[in-house]
């Protein structure tokens, strides 16, 4: 049978109805009487003075909507804000006593990190019913079926989803140290990172760290038996240890508490959790409490996981029994694991120049390849020019081996005259010498010239292959020699474009001042008529008053004339 954890039987006997729990329990638990009491205390203590809430209930300003998970300190719930017009994420407490002060202080710190791998906390407080709860971004997104209909899709915990490959798993590791990374930079730690703890997006599979500093665990005594996978405070005979043992570093198991460098080691024991499968100091279908996992934990490190060396090297880091051994941040390691996701060198190899070398052959994957099949190209190329140069040598070879053949012939056929002039008895010997030297010369002379025409044929081939060469040569050069005219023609357009804007700029001002002169004319001018146009009106009327005035004078010396007239 598979190993069961306390926390996903929980989880699935919550979501039955209450009068059907404890049947189902008994049914899955069978003779595993410490899972059974576990399970049972987790139940009766997510019911003691927890209100059934339903959908629809209002909470102040958010409206509940449907619940995603239950567990023993509270339930969370995908709620409505009916202020912001948004669904966001509440986590209800059961608890309502001032315990859980210290957990909404720690939520109200954990607020001020800022990272796209982190579930951040908007907000913490009570409710009026005096209900703790910490308010969240709902970890959701949209999909698309394959009928065009879209739907939310809320994320779950990688305790539930396993990744595609072990490059996938690799990264969110790398995306969760980033998180974790990012807390530590405003001194919060994480105290319980593991699997459950991290969401995963459905559609962009992002993974996002929760629960920071958020778990308030049950006290609980070693002989309860709990489950190795779950956040427990234990209280042992020397020490409190807080945390889930599986996932512990060594100095937190004897007492030391959790640190930055803890929470290092716990992103190691995640990875190895994802990429074999079961959390480490488990083997397949143990089952184990949480004390014997504790004890293996204080003993030295899991055994290894199936892993490429380079990843395992970054795991031993990551967990690393001393905390100075680890690695010196979040970030360090979420870099050295991206290193290993690009094939680049990690903190870890060394500084091997080999290991270097085989990462960037890995990484120009297509270089190489088209490399090498350049690098084949040459080599057969030069192959071929290596050959005919041997045929060429073979065959000027043979034509000075045919020419030494007739030489030599030629000295045969004189030393045979020389013997038949010298020697009556060898005379038809010496003939029949003569003439197979002569044949042997004569085929020594047909071999030389069939050499010469090889030769011949050979530098009428390099005449050819060196006039193509030259050919493409000069069309190369001449393409750039039109590239070049063709950019100075471009670049004369450009000058002649910008010179004849130059002129109608000039154009333009020349026309502009002279409007403007024009216009200082017409002003000058109007301004002349107005003054004449007033001199004008004056004169009229001057002109009038003296008219006015020589009617008057007149009209008076004819008065006086009438005056001085004799009666």
């Amino acid at each position: 049978m598979s190993r069961q954890y306390a926390d996903e039987l929980f989880d699935a006997l919550m979501a039955l109805p209450e009068e059907a729990r404890e049947e189902e329990l008994s049914r899955r638990c069978g003779d595993d009487l410490p899972l059974r009491d576990e399970v049972a205390a987790l139940l009766r203590a997510a019911d003691e003075g927890a209100p059934e809430r339903r959908r629809g209930d209002h909470l102040d300003r958010y409206r509940l909507e449907g619940r995603l998970g239950r567990g023993a300190s509270g339930e969370v719930w995908t709620a409505f804000d009916e202020h912001l017009m948004a669904f966001t994420a509440l986590k209800l407490f059961h608890r309502r006593d001032a315990g859980l002060e210290s957990v909404l202080r720690e939520a109200r710190a954990a607020s001020a990190i800022l990272s796209d791998h982190v579930v951040r906390i908007r907000a913490a407080g009570r409710f009026e019913d005096g209900t703790p709860y910490i308010e969240m971004p709902l970890c959701a997104e949209s999909s698309v079926d394959a009928d065009g209909q879209e739907s939310m899709k809320v994320g779950r915990s990688l305790a539930v989803e396993a990744p595609t490959d072990l490059p996938e798993a690799v990264r969110w590791v790398a995306e969760i140290a980033r998180g974790v990374d990012a807390a530590h930079r405003v001194g919060v730690v994480h105290r319980d990172i593991k699997p459950a703890n991290v969401l995963l997006l459905p559609v962009s599979r992002r993974a996002l760290v929760a629960d920071f500093g958020l778990s308030s665990p049950v006290l609980y005594p070693p002989s309860a038996g709990r489950a190795p996978t779950s956040t427990m405070s234990l209280a042992l005979p020397d020490r409190r240890v807080v945390g889930t043992p599986c996932y512990m570093a060594p100095e937190v198991v004897d007492g030391l508490g959790a640190s930055r460098a803890s929470d290092i080691y716990a992103l190691g024991a995640t990875l190895m959790a994802l990429v074999s499968g079961r959390p480490p100091y488990l083997a397949e279908g143990e089952n184990v409490d949480a004390t014997t996992v504790l004890a293996r934990v204080a003993a030295g490190p899991p055994p290894p996981v199936p892993a490429p060396a380079r990843l395992q090297r970054a795991m031993a880091k990551a967990m690393a029994r001393r905390p100075r051994d680890r690695y010196r941040s979040a970030l360090a390691m979420a870099e050295d694991l991206e290193a290993w996701l690009n094939d680049y060198p990690m903190s870890t190899d060394g500084g091997s120049r080999l290991i270097a070398m085989g990462l960037r052959l890995r990484r120009h994957r297509t270089l190489v390849a088209t490399a090498g099949i350049l690098s084949a190209l040459v080599l057969a190329s030069g192959a071929a020019l290596v050959h005919m140069e041997g045929v060429r040598r073979d065959i000027a070879a043979e034509a000075e081996l045919a020419m030494a053949r007739k030489a030599a012939a030629d000295l045969e056929a004189e030393a045979a005259s020389e013997q038949a002039r010298s020697s009556a008895v060898g005379a038809d010997r010496a003939a029949l010498g003569a003439a197979m030297a002569a044949r042997g010369a004569q085929e020594a002379a047909a071999s030389a010239e069939d050499a010469r025409k090889e030769l011949e044929a050979l530098a009428a081939w390099t005449e050819i292959e060196v006039s193509e060469a030259t050919h493409r040569v000069e069309e190369a050069v001449a393409g750039r020699i039109d590239a070049e005219r063709r950019a100075a023609e471009a670049e004369i357009s450009r000058v002649r474009a910008d010179e004849a804007r130059a002129r109608s700029e000039l154009e333009r001002i020349g026309l502009q001042r002279r409007l403007d002169s024009v216009m200082a004319d017409l002003a000058a001018a109007r301004a002349d008529l107005a003054s004449e146009r007033i001199a004008r009106e004056g004169t009229e009327r001057r002109v009038t008053a003296l008219a006015a005035e020589l009617s008057a004078l007149q009209t008076h010396l004819k008065n006086l004339g009438q005056a001085a007239a004799p009666e």
